[in-house]
This record gives C-alpha cells, sequence and structure tokens, in this order.
C-alpha cells in the first residue's frame, strides 16, 4: 500500500526543477496542519477531463445528474509555514479541462516534510476522462472511458462504459464492470478483473492475477504469480514466467505458449488446445 510512507512531492505534477529531484519521505507520515481546498467549473462544450494528483488519495465519481466539475479536498502538511502552497487548480482550454494539484517547488530545506492533498471529484458519467496520479489510493466510479497513469498504490475502478487503459507502477488493480476493451500494463501488485464487456490484455510483471467473466479475449503476459482466468466467451492466451496457472470454462480455445515454472491446469475448454508439452 502507497500509505506506509509519504510521497513528499510527486513527479507527476511539475513543472519546476522538483521534477527532476522527486524524494520521498519515509517513515511517520502524518499531518500537523490542515486547510480544505475546493474549486469547480462548468463543463459545456468539454470533450475531455485531465486530472493530475500527487500524494493523497484521489476518489473521482461520474454521475448522471452531475452537470459540472466539482472538486474538493484536505491539503496538509508537516510545515505550517508550506500549507498554503498547496492548492487545487482547475482551467480550460479548448475542449478540455484539466484539474491538477499544485504542490511548493522543491527545495533542499523541505527534505523530510510530508505534504499531501486528499481529493474527491464528481462529474458527468458522459466525458472521457485521464487521470495521472502520483501515489496514494484510487477509486474511480461512472466514466465514459478512462486512461490512468500511476505510479504506486491500489487503485479499484467501477463501471466504466467504454475503453479502459491503465499504465501502473506498483499496487493492487481491482477492476468490475468495465464494457469495453481493457489493457493493462503493470509493473507489480495483484490483479482481480471481473465482468469486462470486451477484449482483456493483461502485460504484468508480478503478482497474482485473478480473471473472471470476460465477453471477449483475453491475452496475459505475465513475469511472476499465480493466475486464475474462468468464464471467458472468447479465447485465452498466456505467456509466463513462473506461478501456477488455472485456467476453466473458456469458449474460444486455449493457447499457452509457455507456462514457465508451476503447475498448469485447465478445463472445460471449448475450441482448439495448444499447451507446451509435459
Amino acid at each position: 500500500m502507497r500509505s506506509a510512507f509519504a510521497i513528499v512531492l510527486s513527479t507527476a505534477l511539475f513543472t519546476s526543477p522538483a521534477l527532476a529531484e522527486g524524494w520521498l519521505s519515509w517513515g511517520d507520515d502524518s499531518c500537523d496542519h490542515e486547510a480544505p481546498r475546493a474549486t469547480g467549473i462548468d463543463l459545456d462544450g468539454v470533450d475531455r477531463i485531465v486530472i493530475d494528483a500527487g500524494a493523497g488519495f484521489l476518489k473521482v465519481n461520474g454521475g448522471r445528474r452531475a452537470q459540472r466539475l466539482e472538486a474538493e479536498g484536505t491539503a496538509c502538511s508537516s510545515n505550517e509555514d508550506l500549507l498554503d502552497d498547496i492548492q487545487l487548480e482547475v482551467a480550460r482550454k479548448g475542449d478540455t479541462i484539466k484539474l491538477k494539484t499544485v504542490f511548493p517547488e522543491w527545495k533542499k530545506a523541505f527534505k523530510g516534510v510530508t505534504m499531501k492533498l486528499d481529493l474527491s471529484v464528481t462529474l458527468p458519467d458522459g466525458i472521457p476522462v485521464e487521470i495521472n496520479d502520483g501515489s496514494g489510493e484510487m477509486t474511480v466510479t461512472q466514466v465514459r472511458s478512462l486512461q490512468v497513469s500511476d505510479g504506486s498504490g491500489s487503485m479499484t475502478i467501477e463501471d466504466v462504459g467504454g475503453e479502459l487503459r491503465i499504465d501502473d507502477g506498483s499496487g493492487s488493480i481491482t477492476l468490475r464492470k468495465i464494457d469495453g476493451d481493457t489493457r493493462i500494463n503493470d509493473g507489480s501488485g495483484s490483479i482481480d478483473a471481473s465482468l469486462i464487456g470486451g477484449d482483456l490484455d493483461i502485460n504484468d510483471g508480478s503478482g497474482s492475477i485473478n480473471v473472471t467473466e470476460v465477453r471477449g479475449d483475453v491475452d496475459v503476459n505475465d513475469g511472476s504469480g499465480s493466475m486464475s482466468v474462468t468464464d471467458v466467451r472468447g479465447s485465452v492466451t498466456i505467456n509466463d514466467g513462473s506461478g501456477s496457472i488455472d485456467v476453466r470454462r473458456v469458449g474460444g480455445g486455449l493457447h499457452v505458449r509457455d507456462s514457465g515454472s508451476g503447475g498448469l491446469s485447465y478445463k472445460d475448454i471449448e475450441g482448439r488446445i495448444k499447451v507446451p508439452r509435459s
């Protein structure tokens, strides 16, 4: 979990020399000083929403009744003098809205200082969303389509009406009810995906993978960790480095290019089965 340490400055957010420094405060991540933050903007004619969030949790909720983007949160810092410099900004450029958290420019004197902004965002469910997140727990529900670039920490995404793209460094990923094609590029951490309406493509470094109820094809390239794939209407293709593999109830055939080290079991496969020789 990302909460095991506090990200002091997020490299995802800064246009200052802090980008090059990107330093962490290990150990106690408590914030002694807090202040509320809030902003909002009308969305008439908007076709895209971009959210840049640094340290702190991020919650994004879409809804049919929402007419505006509304964001509110809590800024906190272990140094009271820096609290006023932790802010929310929102701006429009053409048909795109960009919401971002802003932190002080990095200085050596800040080393060991904890800063974060816990953020909750509500927006209409009919506009595509892009999220660039530095660190902290993330939950997203009811958006039209979603693209996520995440540094570290757990991620839960539900009720996406279209395509989903995830580029993740580390931390668990939980997906449920994604209507479109889903692609995941993950460094480490468990992946649980269910009720996927399109194809599912996973490129994973390490961590367990659990996939169930996919309407399209499933393609998994995995470095290490156990894998379970069940109830897939399309085909299943697997390339695995190490860890057990269990595949059940597949409608379009099974192709295991490499099962690596670890057991391979499969049952109730319709279509062609191609697996490595024992």
